[in-house]
């Protein structure tokens, strides 16, 4: 449960990243994403590079 008092589980963030309907593949760029954020691990520069970036909308 995400309640503000603990971070979100690795597993709940793959699985909503799922339900939004992303396939294996940018499960594991979010998975990266939140051990960069939350573990603290240092990733190689070719790695960090495939960190997916919010998706940007066109105001209008």
């Amino acid at each position: 449960m995400l309640n503000g008092r603990t971070r979100a589980k690795l597993r709940y963030v793959q699985g909503f990243v799922r339900a939004c309907g992303a396939d294996e593949h940018e499960v594991a760029l979010w998975s990266t994403a939140f051990r960069r954020v939350y573990e603290g691990l240092h990733l190689a520069e070719e790695t960090a590079a495939l960190v997916p970036l919010p998706l940007r909308t066109e105001a209008g």
